[in-house]
């Protein structure tokens, strides 16, 4: 499971579907046994410094220190760099991840609208309450309209509304913009597609006006015969105002996806995909997860 503080993370697709139809995509990420060893390590360090701040704490109690002198004032340095400290630790703690979207084709497939849902479960070994447990909700609206298309080359725009929620904090509301392009080359029983987008965001509730948010998205995906594509996925994202262990992170998958077809035709099919992903901060090398993901996705 991977953590992005204000919106899902769902692959954008430069093509938009067939007008009238429906486009549907489901994903699970869950964490490995690596990642859950580096929460534990993270944990370990966090309880350690627990210890010496109710240390300090109970330190300056005892003896009656004054609020305004200089051994009180040191202490309280103390106290609230080991503070930041710990916070800092508790960051990465994700522990699964579900998110969806469905998208409908408008207007002989120049215009489509949607939304995405993400819902994320997070825990952390805090010693004491013996786990910090907490969620994340987003869903974003999203309008999409294609500006250039030729054969093998298309352009799109995208904006949309992102929502996010999670159990500590307020509702929080950002707007988004994203220019999409897509291209595919065939060589033969080899077909080429690639997905790119450059996005930009900001916080536009009172209590996320001061984030913002760049991002830019690769996908690049080879059809194989027999309905099989392999994936490398990758998303980088800049950002303002997150902290210091969000404000620059990517994110990377690859999978394997088979369709699956109803008919002879192959006008009736579904896909499904298995991937391994990695997600980590680039400021802090310490920080980050790693997991398996399944998705589902058709278009009917």
């Amino acid at each position: 499971m991977f953590t992005i503080a204000n919106h899902n993370t769902t692959k954008a697709s430069a093509w938009l579907p067939q007008a009238g139809n429906y486009k549907y995509h489901a994903a699970v990420h869950t964490i490995d046994q690596r990642s859950i060893k580096n929460k534990k390590s993270r944990a370990k360090t966090f309880r350690e410094i627990q210890e010496i701040i109710y240390s300090l704490t109970e330190y300056r109690y005892k003896n009656k220190l004054s609020p305004n002198s200089i051994q009180y004032l040191e202490i309280q340095k103390d106290i609230d760099y080991l503070s930041k400290a710990a916070a800092l630790l508790t960051s990465y703690n994700d522990e699964q991840m579900y998110s969806s979207s469905v998208e409908y084709g408008l207007l002989n497939n120049k215009i489509s609208f949607g939304i995405k849902a993400l819902h994320k479960d997070n825990k952390f070994d805090s010693g004491s309450t013996k786990y910090i447990a907490s969620y994340a909700n987003s869903a974003d609206i999203f309008a999409k309209f294609k500006l250039l298309e030729r054969n093998s080359y298309i352009f799109s725009i995208q904006p949309q509304i992102c929502i996010h929620k999670e159990s500590t904090t307020f509702q929080e509301l950002f707007y988004e913009t994203a220019l999409l392009t897509g291209t595919t080359s065939t060589r033969g029983k080899f077909t080429l597609i690639v997905d790119s987008a450059i996005a930009l965001g900001h916080g536009i509730s009172s209590n996320a006006h001061k984030k913002r948010y760049y991002s830019f998205t690769v996908s690049e995906s080879i059809k194989l015969p027999y309905g099989l594509m392999l994936t490398n996925f990758s998303k980088y994202y800049l950002r303002n105002n997150y902290g210091s262990t969000y404000n620059d992170t990517i994110y990377e998958q690859l999978s394997i996806a088979k369709e699956i077809n109803f008919d002879t035709v192959r006008q009736n099919n579904f896909t499904i995909s298995f991937g391994y992903f990695w997600n980590r901060s680039l400021n802090y090398k310490n920080y980050k997860i790693s997991g398996t993901v399944f998705s589902i996705w058709t278009e009917i």
